[in-house]
């Protein structure tokens, strides 16, 4: 879930930023709405892109494009790649020079500097792979917290699954067929077994377009989406027609 945050005037003055490409201090600061209160993120490109960039015409350049940011943002030591428990996390440098959470939530995932972290290089696995696990996460055991309501709010209590936690509610939000909602947190608890929530919601988010053309009587439901691990779908996208406006008059035409 994004969160609000601050960006201070002394950003756009620094010399160190300025030395980045414009996309990437975009990218830099939107990152900081993805991690939690504590600075800290799932380190996977395609829950990032579907999170900060939602509305790119294909979801495959908006992770391209997330991928070569962070990248370029480890090299230049603005965020610590690491992994813990055998997943990747991504940790934004000098978290507390950027932000001031005045509240800010229980962390939700390993520091970077927690037992069993190990630091990531660029000689390290394409981390591009969207994880999927056998068992739900550990941060929705009870030591955890909740870490993903919005900057402010009070603590609502320890999450006890996918649906209490929040994560149901996201893909809910998400979804544009509202129906037969108790069958989808059915479907979604089942879900959750087979894959990270928010590699599931991320799924949704890359079909969105194509989903919201179609008539409302054939978007399946929530449910049968979830049934069917629709989330793992290749996102389908138009072919570009040609550049030539007479060229492209005669495509469009067919004739």
């Amino acid at each position: 879930m994004a969160r609000i945050r601050s960006i201070k005037p002394e950003y756009w003055k620094s010399e160190s930023i300025a030395r980045l490409p414009l996309r990437c201090r975009l990218t830099f600061i939107a990152l900081w709405s993805y991690v939690d209160d504590n600075g800290v993120g799932r380190d996977n490109e395609q829950l990032i892109a579907a999170e900060i960039y939602p509305l790119e015409p294909d979801p495959r350049d908006a992770v391209n494009i997330v991928r070569e940011d962070l990248a370029l943002l480890a090299r230049e030591s603005r965020v610590l790649r690491y992994t813990n428990a055998g997943k990747r996390y991504i940790s934004v440098t000098g978290w507390s020079e950027h932000q001031r959470i005045d509240r800010p939530n229980k962390a939700r995932y390993p520091q970077a500097n927690a037992d069993g972290s190990e630091p990531l290089t660029c000689d390290d696995a394409d981390p591009r792979e969207v994880h999927a696990q056998p068992s739900r996460n550990p941060r929705a055991t009870p030591s955890s917290g909740a870490g993903s309501r919005e900057q402010g709010t009070e603590d609502q209590g320890t999450p006890t699954s996918a649906a209490a936690d929040g994560e149901f509610d996201t893909f809910w939000a998400a979804y544009p067929k509202k129906e037969a909602k108790g069958a989808a947190v059915k479907a979604f608890k089942a879900a959750a077994k087979k894959a990270d929530p928010d590699t599931i919601t991320a799924g949704l988010r890359a079909q969105l377009p194509e989903l919201e053309k179609r008539e409302r009587k054939f978007i399946p439901l929530a449910s049968s989406w979830l049934n069917a691990e629709r989330w793992a779908d290749e996102v389908q996208t138009a072919p570009a027609g040609p550049s030539d406006p007479w060229a492209r008059a005669k495509w469009v035409g067919g004739s």
